[in-house]
């Protein structure tokens, strides 16, 4: 069986292609090369309408059949005062155009970034084909059942909730969230 190749093309001059520090990693570095454009912004104080930045990297690429890829952030862009607009970009396999980076900048004071900057990651998926079905039929009943966001572990939540916050704070294992409500409903 063959490996799977991913086609890279540089568009621009200035394009870098993307590499592995090491074998062993999961994702291609990936670097923006130049700044396409300002989509929106605008401040209040420190709080702000987003201001998102468009970055090119320059390259396109065309993976094999059956696979495509996604762009995440490097670790690296955590100290820029920026953050992936869209956490994770998912690029289709026909999409023939160059890779862009859509950032925010969340900080109102963080300088431009400097190009060429190598903050984010090529990871290639394996496209899996399935078949949704619309049913009408109940689906399977689980432990979890219909419970939506933060309901992983709200028994235990609630019983950390009922412990007084001098107990939670001689428990090393104890989330320090319960303190914060507590301490939270004392004051209202």
């Amino acid at each position: 069986m063959s490996t799977p190749k991913i086609l890279v093309k540089k568009i621009a001059p200035e394009a870098v292609m993307p590499t592995k520090a090491s074998p062993s990693d999961i994702g291609y570095d990936l670097t923006i090369v130049s700044r396409e454009t300002l989509l929106t912004g605008t401040w209040h104080g420190r709080i702000m309408d987003p201001e998102v930045l468009l970055y090119d990297t320059g390259i396109s690429v065309e993976p094999d059949s059956g696979y495509y890829v996604e762009v995440v952030p490097r670790s690296s862009l955590s100290r820029t005062g920026y953050i992936m607009a869209n956490s994770i970009g998912i690029i289709d396999p026909n999409y023939r155009g160059t890779i862009k980076v859509a950032l925010v900048k969340i900080d109102k004071y963080a300088p431009d970034i400097p190009l060429p900057f190598k903050g984010f990651q090529l990871i290639v998926r394996k496209n899996e084909a399935v078949e949704l079905v619309c049913t009408e039929s109940e689906l399977s009943n689980t432990a979890r059942g219909n419970g939506g966001f933060g309901s992983t572990n709200s028994a235990n939540q609630q019983q950390q909730r009922r412990r007084r916050p001098q107990d939670i704070r001689n428990d090393p294992t104890a989330s320090a969230m319960p303190i914060l409500f507590q301490m939270g409903e004392q004051i209202e």
